[in-house]
């Protein structure tokens, strides 16, 4: 069978198997533990899965063609069943720029009106280097299934816009740490700024680890001062996440800088006695 959806009644035939119970089996063993009893070959699994990529396939081609006329909708998108909606951003997905700036209209006005298409939005501003287009997905649609299209800002957009949906990503707990540690990606340009927002992210409790492990990953030596000097502010988590960062760069700056404020007299004897048994453990 194919890979595009054939005539009805083959449709019907394989909707029929995908009901149909297994009836041959055999004894199957792996990995030392006892046979357990499997179909010989699931009929009805394999008549699904063609019926899904027929679904998806049948989608693609339905929107890819509205792309091309300029006619896409996404009024019935709502109804879509899953292996129709992936036929829908595998369109989104392959079509020419100048199609996706034609559906962009289209696409603002399905996420405002609740649609379920953040993924969507999302992919086309990625595919257009829309930065407005992308703080929409992330602002209007569902955070926490945008990971995917997070991790390719650095590489879609200038370091300046990265930068910002990044921060903007931050605000959304299911995305902030991945957004704090996808900054050390971002051009050089901008390391200056990405350095001074996430040496202010210390402060916060939720985001003081991502924010550590991102400036240990720049091993940079004025970065590495700027920390030492936290390790003596008055708010306990940014010292804690300063002391973190430090740790988690290594250097022998950074672990000469750590040795040096446990061997002070006063300060924080909690978190000195946690950054000794760093060297000890």
């Amino acid at each position: 069978l194919g890979d595009s959806p054939p005539a009805d009644s083959i449709v019907k035939i394989v909707e029929k198997l995908a009901t149909r119970e297994n009836r041959v089996f055999v004894l199957h063993s792996e990995g030392g533990h006892a046979s357990v009893t499997v179909p010989a070959f699931d009929v009805a699994a394999a008549a699904q899965f063609k019926l899904a990529h027929w679904a998806e396939s049948a989608t693609y081609l339905k929107f890819s063609h509205a792309l091309e006329r300029g006619e896409f909708t996404l009024a019935t998108y709502r109804a879509l069943t899953p292996d129709q909606r992936r036929g829908v951003k595998l369109a989104i997905g392959q079509a020419h720029h100048r199609q996706l700036a034609g559906a962009r209209s289209e696409l603002v006005s399905a996420l405002h009106a609740g649609l379920p298409v953040a993924e969507l939005v999302a992919d086309a501003a990625l595919r257009l280097s829309d930065n407005a287009l992308f703080t929409l997905a992330l602002e209007k649609g569902q955070a926490k299934f945008l990971h995917k299209q997070l991790a390719l800002i650095p590489a879609s957009f200038n370091a300046t816009d990265g930068l910002n949906l990044l921060k903007t990503a931050t605000r959304h707990a299911p995305l902030q740490s991945m957004a704090l540690l996808l900054m050390a990606n971002l051009d050089v340009s901008v390391k200056s700024s990405v350095i001074d927002f996430l040496l202010e992210r210390l402060t916060d409790k939720s985001s003081t680890a991502s924010a550590a492990a991102t400036l240990a990953r720049f091993n940079d030596t004025t970065v590495n001062n700027a920390l030492g000097k936290l390790l003596h502010d008055d708010n306990d988590v940014t010292r804690r996440g300063a002391a973190l960062a430090l740790h988690f760069e290594g250097s022998d700056q950074a672990t000469t800088i750590l040795r040096n404020f446990v061997d002070l007299p006063g300060g924080d004897s909690v978190l000195k006695r946690d950054i000794a048994k760093w060297f000890t453990d």
